[in-house]
């Protein structure tokens, strides 16, 4: 579980510092990531 919560946070991180750059695409790469989104499938 604490992997999770390192992984969770350090891609947080990475989140903020690429949508401060401009790159919108990071937040559709983080969901991608953290949700599973059923309708994908």
């Amino acid at each position: 579980m604490q992997w999770v919560l390192e992984e969770l946070v350090r891609n947080l991180k990475e989140l903020k510092e690429r949508t401060d750059k401009g790159d919108m695409a990071a937040i559709d790469e983080f969901f991608d990531i953290f949700v599973f989104n059923e309708e994908k499938k």
